[in-house]
């Protein structure tokens, strides 16, 4: 069974393990990443008896006009459980009064954002300064 907490009650260890299992940069910096989890504006996580930290989603909002969700990610053993279309439903739900929903994803994963209402933007690009502890830039494509 999978529960949905909006508490944060989980480890630095869960959260880099988790990161990890997904490929994503932010795993390798498992203070930095625990420290922005714990302080971001909202924390959705997803919880299972398999996997302690199933999977997270986190907002970012101005209060009124703009949301921003940084993180999206679903340990790669719970995947194809609707446990991320969950995740992102509950964050809109939350979410329903901002008029402006933003993210930035990999190409690879337009479709699933496609699928659950998203659309791609017409004219715009995401722009990004993305540097990590040791000065280095991140690859393409890595969270």
């Amino acid at each position: 069974m999978i529960t949905y907490s909006f508490e944060r009650h989980f480890t630095m260890q869960q959260a880099e393990e988790l990161f990890l299992a997904v490929d994503w940069e932010s795993g390798k910096y498992p203070e930095q990443l625990y420290h922005a989890l714990m302080h971001s504006e909202t924390l959705l996580t997803a919880h299972s008896d398999e996997v302690p930290l199933a999977g997270l989603m986190s907002a970012v909002s101005d209060g009124g006009m703009n949301v921003y969700f940084p993180y999206l990610l679903v340990h790669p053993a719970m995947q194809k459980r609707e446990i991320g279309r969950t995740l992102v439903q509950m964050m809109l739900d939350r979410y329903a009064s901002c008029c402006r929903k933003i993210l930035v994803c990999p190409d690879r994963r337009v479709h699933f954002y496609q699928s659950v209402g998203w659309q791609k933007a017409e004219e715009q690009t995401a722009m990004l300064i993305c540097t990590f502890p040791e000065g280095n830039e991140t690859p393409k494509n890595r969270q």
